[in-house]
């Protein structure tokens, strides 16, 4: 038997936001919504309640709108590895990912965030650099110098002398010791 109520949001144009609950007796159900206006986003879980993990198929305007309207960092960061897919062809998803990793209010989200930073381009590495020397999170500011780092090692990134001067003057006044470590490995990469 399987029997499982599953929660879901439904993101409307006027803003609204519509939670339901899917009964679902079998392992595929269909899921039919009367609606009168256009629909931005259906987020499965948005609470992130159940124990899951969904495959959800979905066109890239509904992942970007999932990133910027979900009201959970549950329900925004199941759109990151998606955003990253999409951010190597699309500025919308490479600014939602630069928006998540510097202004999410939880760290974790911000890492999750600065951990799909894999783009290239100087938006990507500024936003990066600014992660690495401004957020409160050492966790944060650790997981923005590895993807500098990282950038640096694909040639998707070659800083400038004012960027190395920069991160030399962040590594002055950092004082968490895991932040340190990548900086110093950084600096070893860089000549």
């Amino acid at each position: 038997v399987f029997r499982l109520d599953l929660p879901i949001a439904v993101h409307f144009e006027d803003g609204s936001i519509v939670d339901e609950t899917l009964p679902l007796r079998r392992r595929e159900e269909l899921l039919i919504v009367p609606i009168d206006q256009r629909v931005l986003d259906v987020s499965i879980d948005p609470e992130g309640l159940l124990l899951a993990d969904f495959d959800v198929a979905k066109d890239d305007a509904s992942w970007l709108a999932q990133a910027a309207l979900g009201r959970t960092s549950v329900e925004r960061a199941r759109a990151l590895p998606e955003l990253e897919r999409l951010a190597d062809t699309d500025e919308r998803a490479r600014q939602a990912l630069i928006q998540t990793m510097l202004q999410s209010p939880e760290p974790s989200l911000r890492e999750l965030g600065t951990r799909s930073m894999r783009f290239a381009g100087p938006a990507c590495s500024v936003a990066l650099q600014r992660s690495a020397a401004d957020d409160p999170s050492p966790i944060v500011r650790r997981a923005a110098v590895h993807a500098l780092m990282q950038l640096y090692a694909q040639g998707s990134w070659v800083p400038t002398a004012d960027e190395v001067e920069r991160l030399l003057t962040l590594r002055q006044r950092e004082v968490s010791p895991g932040v340190l470590d990548k900086l110093d490995a950084l600096f070893e990469t860089i000549p």
